[in-house]
């Protein structure tokens, strides 16, 4: 499923000039983000209860190296209303896919070291795990 969506704004910048913003939004594919993933199993920082998605891309990418099941591209052209020139930025990010969750939880817990109770490290990455987890 490809979903696409094109948004254009016009702000105030500076010294009286309008900042001309385009934006494209491409949307390929199906599964869940890396967050998505650390959320569902339960992987948590270790200084707050946000998902630690960095051990995960850890396992995901490094270890793993599962292939994306689809990605959200996002472009953004900035330009100045007076002609100064474009900027570009460009943003993927990608999803993998629900199948391979216990994979990857199997993977976590076959690399995890405990360093002391509650917290546990995998290749120097320290995080936290829930009660689901």
């Amino acid at each position: 499923m490809n979903v696409t969506s094109k948004h254009k704004t016009i702000r105030r910048g500076g010294c009286n000039d309008n900042l001309i913003q385009d934006t494209n939004r491409i949307d390929v594919g199906e599964g869940l983000f890396l967050e998505d993933i650390a959320l569902r199993l339960g992987v948590l920082n270790l200084t707050n209860d946000n998902p630690n998605k960095s051990v995960v891309k850890l396992v995901v990418e490094g270890i793993l190296k599962l292939k994306p099941s689809g990605h959200v591209r996002t472009e953004v052209w900035n330009q100045m209303s007076s002609g100064g020139g474009v900027g570009f930025h460009g943003h993927t990010k990608y999803k993998y896919s629900e199948k391979d969750l216990n994979l990857v939880k199997m993977e976590i817990k076959k690399h995890m070291t405990k360093v002391i109770d509650g917290i546990y490290i995998v290749r120097k990455k320290k995080f936290r795990v829930n009660d689901s987890f």
